[in-house]
């Protein structure tokens, strides 16, 4: 059993000066085998629940939000907590049109990330989907925005009312 002291000094590197008797020793590990496991690579499990038909369980999200009456925004983070403009612009017509909305943070799962690219041959995220129907980009959304027809599209749809 190792000492504490003799955890520490097996965890920091120490460099021993060079003798006659032998090269520099580093020391990085308590033993031979490498690093503790618990510092190894853990994947998270995806939002597809490790699956491999992405283009089934994002067409279920997409009729998931539609049976809700909700739109169905595809992020780069949450609406909480955006982590790019474009995503940010999104959320902010979302909230300035009065529609409740889901979300899914594609950072979390790179399956999912690609996959939303596919699923709507559209190349860039965020992603808009509007009564189970591809809307666009955050371009998009903020020229129909802009245009006044984002109200007519959701209030349509059953997402606000007018």
């Amino acid at each position: 059993m190792l000492t504490a002291a003799r955890r520490l000094s097996c965890l920091v590197a120490r460099r021993v000066a060079p003798s006659a008797a032998g090269p520099v020793v580093r020391w990085f590990s308590a033993d031979d085998s490498g690093s503790d496991p618990a510092f190894a690579p853990q994947r998270k499990a995806g939002l597809d629940g490790g699956g491999g038909d992405i283009d089934g369980m994002l067409q279920g999200l997409v009729d998931d939000a539609k049976a809700k009456n909700r739109p169905l925004l595809f992020m780069k983070g949450t609406p909480s907590q955006p982590q790019c403009g474009f995503s940010y612009q999104v959320v902010r017509v979302l909230h300035a049109e009065g529609a409740e909305f889901d979300a899914v943070n594609v950072l979390e799962d790179a399956a999912i990330r690609e996959g939303v690219k596919a699923f709507s041959e559209w190349p860039t995220i965020p992603q808009l989907y509007v009564d189970g129907e591809f809307l666009g980009g955050c371009d998009v959304v903020t020229n129909l925005h802009q245009e006044g027809e984002l109200k007519t599209i959701l209030s349509e749809a059953g997402c606000v009312s007018e």
